[in-house]
């Protein structure tokens, strides 16, 4: 079915908005392509969760991460090119990319991060913002020749029942996760890493993909640790003027974008081109540095700078 489509319909239709849409249409849809890549999860999302709603920041950053995750899991199942490596000569990708097509990862962050804004909102205004977001979001990644319509529409579907199970799920596991220790939780969280490092491991034998598994559990991880640090040490709340809100956003923002560098320099100096297992532990454990200052080091320093509980 898949291999059908993949050079008949499906590439026409590529084909259809690439006749149209070179130019100026292309680097006007570009802000979609970095919002879904690191750099948006970097920017973006953990602005919400310093300066606009805690709680819905802490919610939409498990679900992006976890949505991501689940991704990454059938991108490998399924194993199908893209649009641009299947017909080079035909399409053009303004982007290239190595991983695989099926599903558009794009579209699952988009449709995941519109639904919780819808949810968390409840505004018809917002619900027309985001459903023209996720729109565009799909439409992007055909007009830049990176997914076909298939990817895009198998993409829309995870993302939407991604959401309602988060959503679903989310206050009873956190209802539950709350009644134990923090010792446990912290184990539940070591043992879901091994569990993961191991399967990731065994099933795959690709480096990327490797990768790919790994420094996303290892973000997660990272995240929820700090997340249960910072409720019981720091317990930050997101109050203040506009001023002091920006100036949180920037201080999180120049803070996290100067340790990322530095966990990248340091982490290149010390492996260099080292594809070896125990690389992938220095994966988890520097994105999950990465989670962990977003969730805990950044509020611990708006504490410290009074640029919390501060009107």
């Amino acid at each position: 079915m898949f291999e059908s489509l993949e050079i008949g319909a499906g590439l026409q239709i590529i084909e259809w908005f690439q006749s149209w849409s070179q130019g100026f249409i292309w680097y006007l849809l570009a802000p979609f392509h970095y919002f879904g890549e690191e750099t948006g999860y970097i920017l973006v999302l953990p602005a919400i969760y310093w300066s606009v709603h805690k709680k819905i920041g802490k919610k939409i950053l498990i679900l992006v991460l976890s949505t991501a995750f689940v991704n990454t899991i059938f991108k490998f199942f399924w194993h199908r090119p893209r649009p641009f490596q299947v017909a080079p000569e035909r399409i053009k990708a303004i982007y290239q990319t190595e991983s695989y097509g099926l599903p558009s990862g794009h579209t699952m962050f988009g449709t995941v991060l519109g639904i919780s804004i819808i949810k968390e909102a409840k505004k018809k205004w917002v619900t027309l913002v985001m459903i023209l977001f996720i729109m565009l979001m799909g439409v992007s990644r055909m007009v830049h020749g990176v997914h076909y319509p298939q990817d895009v529409a198998v993409g829309l579907i995870l993302g939407i029942i991604s959401a309602f199970l988060f959503y679903g799920l989310y206050e009873k596991i956190s209802v539950k996760l709350a009644g134990y220790s923090m010792s446990k939780q912290f184990l539940f969280i070591i043992l879901g890493l091994v569990v993961v490092f191991i399967t990731v491991v065994l099933v795959s034998h690709e480096y990327e993909t490797r990768k790919s598994y790994l420094l996303l559990a290892g973000a997660l991880a990272g995240g929820l640790a700090g997340f249960i640090l910072e409720s019981k040490y720091v317990n930050f709340e997101v109050s203040g003027s506009i001023v002091i809100r920006i100036l949180r956003s920037v201080t999180g923002l120049v803070s996290l974008l100067l340790f990322y560098f530095l966990l990248n320099f340091g982490f290149y100096a010390v492996i260099g081109e080292s594809t070896a297992i125990s690389v992938l532990i220095l994966y988890i454990i520097r994105y999950g540095l990465v989670g962990f200052w977003i969730a805990f080091c950044a509020p611990w320093l708006f504490k410290k700078l009074r640029l919390v509980d501060y009107t």
